[in-house]
């Protein structure tokens, strides 16, 4: 018998995002995305899975982990994390935590927030992308935009035109 989806279902759906192949081809990292109900947000976990047998090698759950980073030799990954941050507080981590054993460390935070990371080709180095300089006041963040459509499906066409469906023609 099948039932309809229901609101407390997206709690057992797994979002898998971002994979990264290890330098020496062995590993992969990757990250999944799952709702967490009781606190109305998502919480993310970055993976680090052997290729050979598909067993996890590592695990790193904190907080919004995400956008994995192998270094060069393949002893450490790079993420972004909100771990640390207290209610309502802005900014992104840039973290690096060993493959093989100890916990992540904080290389940096950016209270405008971090795009994207790399490590330099010797490892020695790490590159970020962030927001400098002094917000504009003039600049307004939109949480959230309401969209309307007509989900009525549009009728086909006897004009011997190409039918256009009610989704390419939102209402806003």
């Amino acid at each position: 018998m099948t039932r309809r989806l229901q609101i407390d279902d997206l709690a057992r759906f797994v979002a898998v995002s971002d994979p990264q192949i290890s330098p020496g081809l062995d590993k992969v990292a990757f990250v999944t995305v799952r709702a967490d109900g009781d606190r109305d947000d998502y919480e993310s976990t970055i993976w680090i899975v052997d290729r050979s047998n598909g067993r996890p090698v590592r695990y790193l759950s904190g907080g919004k982990d995400r956008k994995p980073r192998w270094s060069p030799d393949g002893r450490q990954i790079l993420f972004l994390s909100d771990r640390g941050l207290k209610e309502g507080e802005k900014g992104v981590g840039l973290w690096v935590f060993p493959v093989y054993g100890g916990e992540p460390r904080l290389v940096v935070r950016m209270e405008r927030g971090i795009a994207d990371s790399r490590w330099s080709a010797d490892g020695g180095r790490v590159f970020f992308v962030s927001g400098v300089g002094e917000e504009d006041e003039e600049v307004r963040v939109i949480d959230s935009i309401p969209i309307w459509f007509n989900a009525a499906p549009a009728s086909p066409t006897t004009s011997g035109s190409s039918s256009t469906s009610w989704m390419s023609r939102p209402v806003w």
